[in-house]
């Protein structure tokens, strides 16, 4: 099992719930800020972490993963 880093800015985490409102699959959406913010500040792992987390209704923006 790999360790995914969780710990991202508050600005990115604002972004991916952005995108988890625009209702596109997570790739897309992915993809989508990757274009925007750049390839290297985010891992696809850590978008899943949040998007998922922000599509099933957990809006904790200041959550610290352990």
């Amino acid at each position: 099992m790999s360790s995914v880093n969780r710990y991202i800015d508050i600005d990115l985490r604002v972004r991916i719930l952005q995108e988890s409102f625009k209702m596109k699959p997570a790739y897309e959406s992915y993809k989508n800020l990757c274009k925007d913010i750049g390839d290297t500040r985010l891992t696809f792992e850590n978008f899943e972490f949040w998007f998922y987390g922000f599509t099933n209704k957990q809006f904790y923006l200041d959550y610290v993963p352990r």
